[in-house]
């Protein structure tokens, strides 16, 4: 039995939801040299593309631009990017719901 993209709307919108409480609630100020996820870091001791991102998310969402600029200029590029395919996304499968009723 497939659920419709309509059936899951709310849980998805509840999982976003708790996904931006949570990077909200990050400390992105906070520097951790020791601790990293980030495999290319712990193998090589640099700083790969996508080191700073999720802190840098987090000082989005809390509108210090510059912290992010900081963590991760790359920022400038991925978030309108990602929110535009996100935005795109979103209208496509509107689309497609007007489409099929």
């Amino acid at each position: 039995m497939e659920m419709s993209f309509t059936a899951n709307k709310p849980f998805r919108w509840l999982l976003l939801l708790c996904l931006l409480a949570w990077i909200w609630q990050l400390d992105y100020r906070q520097q951790q040299p020791d601790f990293t996820l980030c495999l290319f870091h712990q193998i090589t001791g640099h700083n790969c593309y996508g080191c700073g991102f999720l802190r840098g998310i987090a000082a989005c969402l809390h509108l210090d631009f510059e912290a992010a600029w900081q963590l991760n200029p790359l920022h400038v590029i991925t978030i309108p990017l990602m929110s535009w395919i996100t935005l795109q996304s979103l209208r496509s499968k509107q689309h497609h719901q007007n489409l099929v009723r």
